[in-house]
């Protein structure tokens, strides 16, 4: 994951953990980010799967959304597109986010109660 969106993800994650309600976790999925090839391999091996969202929210009873973070000119690659399609046509929640107001926005739009709210 490239510095930029690092820095978005992990303010995302602080915001997560002070905003949800307690009946709703998020977590980081840690697909991306260099490895060399043993390593690539022993983990795609265990289950590791391409274009996985990097965030996952899980919510008492068992369902959940999931949020992909880019910069302002990130796009999604071919394999978190397919992932976001398939997502599309299971009818399961997710959201591209480019700042922090974007995964405020998504929140709302999926009708969670926030104990916080991002700040100007």
């Amino acid at each position: 994951m490239r510095q930029r969106e690092l820095q978005i993800q992990k303010q995302a994650m602080r915001f997560l953990d002070a905003a949800l309600p307690s009946y709703i976790r998020a977590i980081h999925i840690p697909n991306g980010g260099r490895r060399d090839a043993k390593t690539g391999a022993m983990l795609k091996a265990a289950g590791v799967k391409a274009g996985v969202p990097d965030i996952a929210l899980i919510q008492q009873g068992g369902a959940v959304a999931f949020i992909e973070i880019k910069t302002d000119k990130g796009r999604p690659s071919a394999a978190q597109t397919e992932w976001l399609d398939w997502f599309d046509q299971n009818l399961i929640p997710y959201a591209v986010c480019r700042s922090l107001g974007d995964v405020q926005t998504a929140l709302m739009g999926w009708n969670i109660q926030l104990k916080a709210q991002v700040t100007a």
